[in-house]
């Protein structure tokens, strides 16, 4: 658990990369490997695990309940990550510049949820993702191209008024699951 979370994400903002930054960072109680990579982002999550090789670019806002990078993952520059919700990126997985994944806070979402990339999976440049409810990403794929979409929340109206029901739902990407089932 990062303790004082405000004096972790002011040091990630503004001490230069480096093992030393590493080092400080852990005597908060982040889980940083010596040979990880944090750039100058304003990080502010209760819990910081980032293993040997991942990188996090400059100029990221990330506020969320807990960050997990596994060896050689990485978040490039630029990216808003706001939300309760859990990051999760395997081995070599990775989030390209400027994207934006946020999740809304009680009452309007509900539950746990989750954002998790498979391993050698990515999420490219300029994606708007909605983690409502959570979103699973699985290995070797990618989100491509520019400005998609990916919401875990909808609404179906009624034929007669201006009723409406709110459904919400996970969104799994998984190649494997879809080749096979092509086949």
């Amino acid at each position: 658990m990062v303790k004082n979370k405000f004096l972790f994400s002011m040091l990630c903002l503004f001490l230069p990369s480096s093992r030393i930054k590493n080092k400080i960072l852990s005597i908060f109680g982040a889980v940083i490997s010596k040979d990880a990579i944090i750039g100058h982002s304003y990080i502010y999550t209760r819990r910081f695990i980032i293993e040997n090789k991942a990188k996090i670019g400059s100029f990221n806002y990330i506020n969320n309940e807990e960050v997990f990078m596994k060896e050689e993952s990485y978040i490039q520059s630029a990216n808003f990550i706001v939300g309760p919700f859990k990051l999760y990126l395997s081995k070599k997985s990775a989030i390209g510049n400027r994207n934006e994944i946020r999740r809304i806070s009680r009452p309007i979402c509900w539950g746990r949820s989750i954002l998790r990339l498979g391993e050698n999976s990515k999420i490219t440049s300029q994606h708007s993702i909605d983690c409502c409810r959570p979103i699973y990403i699985g290995d070797n794929s990618i989100i491509a191209g520019k400005y998609t979409q990916l919401w875990t929340h909808g609404y179906m109206h009624s034929n007669n008024g201006v009723d409406r029901v709110r459904i919400d739902g996970c969104i799994k990407i998984d190649l494997m699951y879809i080749l096979v089932h092509l086949l």
